[in-house]
């Protein structure tokens, strides 16, 4: 018997560590990882989304619903028949309900991370221009000599209204997200929580709760099968202990 196509989607607010901990489950499960953030740049190299999303874009704003949610579901179309762990795309009911109707999601996890443990982060944080990796002056720095001077010296400014944006945005983040974590749950999705704590090693992560005692959704009324999916069930009841808690770096 084929295991069941695995479909997660991961929350959490702005610099809250999501590509780092999908990087991660991905490896462990063989998904996909899809950013919303890397398909708006790479439409926006090939022209392909409209003015409107290229200012947005521009002024490092969140592109309208519409605009992004027509992009991820043609986007997820095409994926139809793989594996994958979306990142970015679901910022508000309005992206839910849209993927709720063109794919079954088995698992949305949370990251539910403190105000003052994510500007402690993001103060930390540093990231190239032209490559758009991600550095931090604890643990991760560049093993090219002299790059950390330059990245400081062309972001320093960037930083401080990365941190003004981030202070007046959480609020109204961390509503969207209670609201879209409310939806998942109404809808039959399983649900689990997830936090880290910032160390000189890196991100350790510190919680991981399941709220839903099952994996799949109940409308299909799928039930576990072998294999991959076997895995994925010991993934929503134990978080994966051949990495959490652990040590990764952002």
């Amino acid at each position: 018997m084929a295991s069941k196509l695995l479909h997660w989607v991961i929350l959490g607010p702005p610099s809250s560590g999501k590509g780092t901990v999908c990087e991660r489950i991905a490896q462990n499960f063989g998904l996909q990882h899809l950013s919303s953030s890397h398909f708006l740049r790479e439409n926006l190299k090939a022209s392909t989304v409209g003015d409107t999303a290229k200012q947005y874009l521009q002024k490092d704003l969140l592109v309208p619903d519409h605009v992004i949610t027509q992009l991820m579901v043609s986007e997820l179309e095409t994926r139809s028949t793989r594996n994958w762990l979306l990142d970015g795309f679901l910022r508000t009911l309005v992206q839910a309900e849209s993927l709720n109707r063109i794919c079954d999601v088995d698992l949305v996890i949370s990251l539910n991370i403190p105000f003052v443990t994510l500007k402690d982060h993001l103060s930390r944080r540093w990231i190239h221009p032209s490559s758009r990796r991600v550095y931090n002056v604890d643990f991760n720095t560049p093993q090219v000599l002299g790059l950390m001077t330059s990245l400081v010296n062309h972001l320093s400014n960037k930083k401080m209204i990365n941190l003004k944006q981030l202070l007046s945005s959480y609020g109204s983040t961390r509503m969207q997200q209670n609201q879209l974590w409310n939806y998942t749950r109404a809808e039959g999705f399983s649900t689990s929580s997830l936090g880290w704590r910032l160390t000189k090693y890196g991100l350790m992560f510190t919680h991981f709760s399941q709220t839903r005692s099952h994996l799949f959704n109940p409308k299909k009324h799928t039930e576990p099968t072998i294999g991959r999916t076997k895995k994925t069930w010991s993934f929503s009841q134990s978080c994966v202990l051949s990495w959490c808690p652990g040590q990764i770096r952002s």
